[in-house]
C-alpha cells in the first residue's frame, strides 16, 4: 500500500525558521500539515535559527523568549537591523551561488513582512519556500484550529488532532521516535510512521536554494524513507 500523501494522512511539527531539507520531506508525504504553533517553545531549538553552509547561524531575535511561554505568544524584537544583519550573513555565505539572486529575493520577501510572532515568521518562512518550489502545502495552525486540544499532552493531543481531522496515518520527523510510540498509536488505531531522509543535509533549506533549481531539490526532498 502507498503511504505517501494518503488521503487520512497528517503531518503535525512545531514551526522553524526556513527548516533544514528533511522537514520538507515530512511536508511532501502527508495529504495535510499542522503547524504546531501552540506547543512550548524550546529554547536552543531550531524555531528562530539556522544554519548555513559556512557555519554561521541565522537568529531571529526574540522578546522575552522563554520555555513557559507558546510559540505563538513570542513577540519578534521590534528592531530592523536585525533583518538586515541576517542578510549579510546570507549574502556573504552565497553571493556566488548559481540561484543566489532567486533564492536571496525569497529569504528577502519573507522578512519585509510585517511578522509580530516567532510562529508568524516561521510559517511564512517554509510556506514561501513550498509556493518556490511548486510544493502543494494544505495547512493550518493548531493554535486556529485546535485550540481545545492543547490541554492534552505528547501523543494524546496529536491523537485527538487526528480524531478532530478524520485521518488515521500519522507522520513525524525521525526525532520523533524519542517522544512517540508506534505501538501506542496503534492501540488507539493509528499509523505511525517516521520519515527519514538521509541525504538531508543538517543546514538550512537557504542552502539548496542558492545552489540547485526547484526542480533538482523537489528530488532530494522525495528520497526519502518511511520508517
Amino acid at each position: 500500500m502507498n503511504v505517501r500523501n494518503a488521503n487520512d494522512s497528517l503531518a503535525i511539527m512545531q514551526p522553524y525558521f526556513f527548516p533544514y531539507l528533511g522537514y520538507y520531506s515530512l511536508a511532501m508525504v502527508a495529504k495535510e500539515f499542522v503547524f504546531f504553533d501552540d506547543v512550548q517553545y524550546i529554547k536552543k531549538g531550531w524555531i528562530n535559527k539556522n544554519v548555513l553552509d559556512n557555519g554561521a547561524s541565522i537568529i531571529v531575535p526574540l522578546q522575552k523568549a522563554s520555555i513557559n511561554k507558546k510559540i505563538c505568544d513570542i513577540k519578534l524584537l521590534d528592531d530592523i537591523r536585525w533583518k538586515q544583519k541576517l542578510l549579510n550573513s546570507v549574502w556573504h555565505c552565497y553571493r556566488g551561488a548559481p540561484y543566489f539572486d532567486r533564492a536571496y529575493s525569497l529569504v528577502s520577501e519573507v522578512l519585509e513582512q510585517p511578522h509580530e510572532t516567532a510562529a508568524d515568521i516561521a510559517i511564512d518562512s517554509i510556506v514561501r519556500t513550498c509556493q518556490y518550489l511548486n510544493m502543494n502545502l494544505d495547512w493550518e495552525k493548531s493554535s486556529e484550529s485546535f485550540s481545545a486540544t492543547c490541554t492534552l499532552r505528547k501523543e494524546h493531543r496529536i491523537q485527538a488532532i487526528l480524531e478532530a481531522k478524520g485521518m488515521s496515518r500519522y507522520y513525524n520527523l525521525m526525532g520523533g521516535q524519542a517522544i512517540y510510540s508506534k505501538a501506542d498509536f496503534k492501540v488507539q488505531g493509528y499509523d505511525l510512521y517516521f520519515v527519514n531522509n538521509p541525504s538531508a543535509l543538517k543546514v538550512s533549506i537557504i542552502d539548496y536554494l542558492m545552489k540547485l533549481p526547484p526542480d533538482d531539490i523537489l528530488c532530494v526532498i522525495n528520497d526519502f524513507e518511511l520508517v
